[in-house]
C-alpha cells in the first residue's frame, strides 16, 4: 500500500520555514504541531465526489478542535459535528448558524437543552434514545431530530471504539421497530435515522450491515407515514485512516443503493479521523539522551498528554518517526536503537520502546507522523503540561504560506486551569 504519510523532507522543509520566520522560538516550544490544510481539502473533495451529491460531510470537531482549522474546514462546506454542549457552542459560533451543525452529544445538560431552545436556526439534533424525545420535546421540536440506532452489530475494531453492541450506551436497540415507528407518529419534528456501530475499521462489512438495517426501518417509516418522514439518514464515519475509501463506497452502493436512489433523502457522514490523520505532524525537541548500559533512551516531549490511546491503550496506533539535526536538517544513516520516553512521571510514558534511528543528539527534534487526530483533541493536563504550539500551512497554495492557528499555552494559564 502508498505510504500517505507526508514525506520527511516536507516536515524538514516546513519546520526549517517555521524556525526561520521566527514562528518557533526553540528556547519555548518544545513540542509544535503541525497541519498540513491541503490534505484535509483533498480529503473534503473526495468525499464529495464519492458520496450522494447532497450530502451533508459534518466533520467531527472533537477529533481536532482547533478554532483555526474548524473555520477553513467549515469555509469549505463542511459541516461540523460536536459531541458536547461547548463543541456546540463553538460549531454554532464559527459556522455563525446551526444548520450545518450535527449534534451527536451522549449527555444531554440543562444548558445544551437552553441553547437549544433559545437558538434561530436549525441544528440536526441526533436523539440517543427515545426517552429523550419526551423529556425535550419543547427544545427539540425547533430542529431537525433523528433518531440514533443501535443496530446491534459487531464492528470489527477494539472493544473501546465499539458503539453497536448490547452494553453500548449509544442507540436505542433495533429490535422489531415498533417502539420507534410509534415514536415517529408521535413527534412530527422526527425526520430521520443515525447510524454509527464504531471507529478505526478497516472490515467495513459490519458498518455496511448496520446501515442496511437502519435503511430498511427507513423505508418501513416511509411506507407507513410518508417520504417527508425520513429526510435524512446520517451514515456516521468510523473509518479507519487507511480505509480504502472507494472500496467502501462501492460496497455500501452495492448492499445499500437507496442512499443515491431514494428520492428526498440527504446522507450525512462523521468522517473525523479519516480527514485529519494523515495531514498532520508534529516535532519534539530532544532534551537529553539517556545511557542505560546498552540502552539509549531519549527524554522527549512526546508523551501521554498528547498521545493518550497511544500510550494507554492497547493496539494503538503507531507513527512514523524521523530524527532531524537541530536546525531542521536530515541526519545520516547511522542507525542505533532507542527507547522515546516523554515527559510526564510514570514508568509507561514511552510512544516507543525499541526503534532504530540515526543518531540522537541533545536538541535534534524527533519527527511523529500522522498526529492530525485524536491527539490534541485528547491532550490531558497531567503533570501539568502546556497545551502546544499549533501552525497550519498549505502544501499546494501558491504561496505556500503558513501561519500559527493556536499558540503554546502559557503557564499563567496552566496553574490558572487549576
Amino acid at each position: 500500500m502508498k505510504s500517505l504519510d507526508i514525506p520527511i523532507s516536507e516536515k524538514a522543509h516546513y519546520l526549517t520555514k517555521a524556525i526561520e520566520k521566527g514562528f518557533i522560538n526553540k528556547e519555548e516550544d518544545r513540542l509544535v504541531f503541525f497541519y498540513d490544510f491541503a490534505r484535509i481539502r483533498k480529503k473534503i473533495e473526495l468525499y464529495r465526489s464519492l458520496y450522494p451529491e447532497n450530502s451533508l460531510h459534518s466533520i467531527p470537531v472533537k477529533t481536532a478542535p482547533l478554532k483555526g482549522l474548524l473555520q477553513k474546514v467549515s469555509d469549505l462546506g463542511a459541516g461540523l459535528e460536536s459531541a458536547s454542549e461547548i463543541e456546540f457552542e463553538l460549531s454554532h459560533f464559527i459556522q455563525n448558524s446551526a444548520e450545518n451543525c450535527v449534534i451527536n452529544a451522549p449527555v444531554r445538560t440543562p444548558r445544551l437543552i437552553r441553547l437549544l431552545d433559545t437558538i434561530s436556526s436549525k441544528a440536526f439534533v441526533q436523539v440517543n434514545d427515545l426517552q429523550e424525545l419526551d423529556h425535550f420535546e419543547q427544545a427539540y421540536s425547533k430542529h431537525k431530530v433523528l433518531l440514533r440506532i443501535n443496530p446491534l452489530v459487531n464492528a470489527s475494531t477494539e472493544s473501546y471504539l465499539q458503539t453497536a453492541d448490547l452494553d453500548s450506551k449509544f442507540g436505542h436497540i433495533l429490535s422489531d421497530g415498533t417502539e420507534i415507528e410509534n415514536a415517529f407518529k408521535k413527534h412530527p419534528f422526527l425526520i430521520g435515522l443515525h447510524v454509527h456501530t464504531g471507529s478505526d475499521f478497516t472490515d467495513f462489512s459490519p458498518t455496511i450491515k448496520g446501515i442496511r438495517k437502519t435503511m430498511d426501518l427507513a423505508l418501513k417509516i416511509r411506507k407507513q407515514l410518508g417520504k417527508d418522514r425520513i429526510q435524512h439518514i446520517n451514515i456516521g464515519g468510523g473509518l479507519s485512516a487507511d480505509c480504502d475509501l472507494e472500496g467502501f463506497i462501492n460496497a455500501l452502493k452495492k448492499e445499500v443503493p437507496e442512499l443515491w436512489t431514494l428520492d428526498g433523502l440527504q446522507v450525512i457522514t462523521e468522517l473525523g479521523r479519516f480527514t485529519y490523520f494523515h495531514s498532520g505532524w508534529c516535532a519534539s525537541v530532544v532534551e537529553l539522551v539517556k545511557q542505560n548500559k546498552d540502552k539509549n533512551i531519549a527524554l522527549t516531549h512526546l508523551g501521554a498528554h498528547t498521545f493518550v490511546r497511544e500510550i494507554y491503550a492497547s493496539n494503538a496506533p503507531s507513527h512514523p518517526m524521523n530524527i532531524l539535526g537541530k536546525k531542521g536538517n536530515q541526519k545520516g544513516d547511522e542507525q542505533r536503537n532507542y527507547a522515546i520516553a516523554g515527559p510526564l512521571c510514570f514508568g509507561g510514558d514511552y510512544i516507543t520502546k525499541s526503534i532504530d534511528l540515526p543518531s540522537i543528539e541533545k536538541d535534534d527534534w524527533v519527527i511523529l507522523g500522522n498526529t492530525g487526530a485524536n491527539a490534541l483533541g485528547l491532550f490531558s493536563k497531567h503533570c501539568s503540561q502546556p497545551f502546544p504550539k499549533v501552525i497550519l500551512y498549505d502544501s499546494e497554495s501558491q504561496n505556500k504560506e503558513m501561519e500559527i492557528i493556536k499558540e503554546k499555552e502559557t503557564s499563567e494559564s496552566v496553574m490558572a486551569f487549576w
